[in-house]
């Protein structure tokens, strides 16, 4: 074989071009370093991490290189639940690429989707976006450079199916690894989005504890302000009439998140009553509790807004329960006018709960309807426990005609079973109208008794009744109350007063007349009161009746 040496002129036009590739590599590459080691004419490439410090452990040079072509949807990435992948985005601060992942889930469930990254950067943020698998946005939120390197993305509830997460989108963040895992726990008390709709309302069992989540979704608007908008929706069945309490907590610590707006509404959508649940506080908090007919019902959840920067994106997972009591001693909405007052007995304790009347909320009026079975005085007490907000109650009582008999009010947290009404009343129907006066639209319980104290039926007569003069000079004479008085329909202790009369006649408290010794011959008159004491059910009540005594 001929040997043949290499020229001058073939080695620069072979090496040139070489040496000209390796340089546009690294500067496409600046992460990754290349070394060109001549050995007996033969050539090597090497590569390292130049910035290990930013890396995750698990992440290596390797991954990095790899070509990444999940770009688009059609592309995306298939990830195992639980486990997750590692990414970086490339590209610049202006114009950074995306990544699309995608993961089944095999049933409903819960899905908390993680963020994470070894870096030690203070600033920049990605961005990152759930899609079901119509490229219909779910949820989205940020990771925030600077904070806890682990951070919850979404915590949301789904049904069966696949999904899609984007990483990117306007993200500042370039050239640094991170590892998103979406971790699930399988789960039928969740939220099922897209539940933003009363059509697509979530079906939600009472008693049970329902995970979900609310999305600040940015929405912009010619005017250039950003506003908020995400709502979801739930639906309940309650076979029997009692009290529902809707109960919240939220892991978060959010205190730039403003409060949730909480509204139920029956079937017909007409709203029953509103609330409000500010993240913090104490587990599964009453935010609104009334009375309600067996029927079908939905609740909605919306207003989150993230306000220390309109230009973020955040999602807020809370937990959702509707307690439930048997009962029909509850205010039944809607019982806002005169004709739509709930009955209530007396002497039962009904309770109810307002929502406050203010210049942005429309109030409800409580009414109810009370029938007394005999004549005499109402006593209307009222128990309303401390809120967080100061108000008061407003109570006016109404005869069958709407005219205002009586009124009174109680500030909320004021005392325990307070009287705020006290007045005369015949047998007839009269109604109740509750109102409530606070500075928010929050709802608020109170409790409402009446009571009836009837008119004492008591009847007495008196006898007439005759002495001896000659015994009277004896000593003293004893006559028993039933010889002198007749008592009937009396409730309560009976007690006897004299009022008038010859002092050496006496009248006993139980009614014995007792005449003195030396009591002359004639004709004696005592002026008595006797007094039926009453009780729990009836008010006292005294007459005056003169008995007469002759003495011959």
């Amino acid at each position: 074989m001929e040997s043949r040496s290499i020229g001058r002129s073939e080695l620069i036009g072979g090496v040139v071009p070489l040496v000209l590739f390796l340089v546009l590599l690294a500067a496409i590459s600046p992460t990754v370093a290349f070394a060109v080691q001549a050995d007996g004419g033969s050539n090597t490439l090497a590569s390292e991490v130049s910035d290990a410090k930013a890396l995750q452990p698990e992440l290596t040079a390797q991954s990095l290189l790899s070509p990444q072509e999940n770009v688009t949807f059609a592309s995306a990435q298939n990830i195992n639940l639980n486990t997750g992948t590692d990414g970086v985005l490339t590209g610049n601060y202006y114009n950074p690429d995306e990544r699309w992942y995608k993961f089944s889930l095999p049933e409903a469930g819960k899905l908390r989707l993680t963020m994470y990254t070894a870096s030690t950067e203070s600033s920049g943020n990605w961005e990152v976006y759930l899609y079901d698998s119509d490229e219909k946005e779910i949820g989205a939120n940020r990771y925030d450079l600077g904070s806890t390197p682990a951070q919850t993305i979404l915590d949301i509830g789904l049904p069966k199916g696949t999904y899609y997460v984007m990483v990117g989108k306007g993200g500042s963040v370039t050239d640094i690894p991170y590892r998103i895992t979406p971790g699930f726990t399988a789960s039928q008390y969740c939220e099922t989005e897209l539940n933003d709709s009363l059509a697509s309302a979530d079906s939600i069992a009472l008693d049970k504890v329902t995970s979900a989540a609310v999305s600040s979704k940015k929405r912009f608007f010619a005017a250039g302000v950003f506003e908020y908008e995400e709502a979801d929706w739930f639906e309940f069945k309650m076979a029997t009439a009692g009290k529902l309490a809707l109960k919240m907590s939220s892991p978060a610590t959010d205190s730039n998140a403003r409060p949730l707006e909480v509204r139920l509404y029956d079937s017909a959508k007409n709203e029953i009553c509103r609330g409000q649940y500010k993240v913090g506080g104490v587990p599964l908090q009453t935010v609104l509790a009334t009375g309600l007919p067996k029927g079908r019902y939905f609740i909605e959840i919306s207003g989150y807004k993230y306000e220390s920067d309109l230009k973020n994106i955040k999602s807020l997972p809370y937990d959702l329960m509707p307690a439930f009591t048997p009962s029909t001693a509850w205010e039944t909405e809607s019982n806002d006018s005169l004709a739509a007052a709930d009955s209530i007995a007396i002497g039962k304790t009904t309770e109810g709960t307002k929502t406050s009347r203010n210049s942005l909320y429309n109030g409800d009026d409580d009414w109810f309807k009370i029938k007394p079975a005999a004549s005499g005085e109402l006593f209307l007490k009222m128990d309303a426990p401390a809120g967080t907000e100061t108000g008061r109650w407003d109570v006016t009582l109404y005869d069958s005609k709407n005219n205002k008999i009586d009124s009174g009010s109680l500030t909320i947290g004021e005392a325990s079973w307070k009287t705020i009404i006290k007045c005369r009343v015949k047998r007839a129907v009269y109604y109740v109208k509750v109102e409530c006066r606070s500075s928010l639209p929050n709802s608020y319980a109170y409790s409402l008794k009446p009571l009836l104290k009837m008119d004492n039926p008591l009847q007495v007569k008196a006898k007439k009744l005759s002495a001896s003069a000659a015994k009277a000079k004896k000593g003293k004479q004893v006559i028993s109350a039933k010889k002198t008085f007749a008592v009937s329909k009396a409730k309560g202790k009976v007690i006897y007063r004299k009022v008038k009369g010859d002092r050496k006649i006496a009248i006993a408290s139980n009614g014995k007349v007792t005449l003195g010794k030396g009591l002359k011959k004639g004709t004696y008159r005592i002026v008595v009161k006797i007094t039926a004491e009453g009780n729990a059910g009836y008010l006292p009540k005294a007459k005056r009746v003169t008995i007469t005594i002759r003495v011959k």
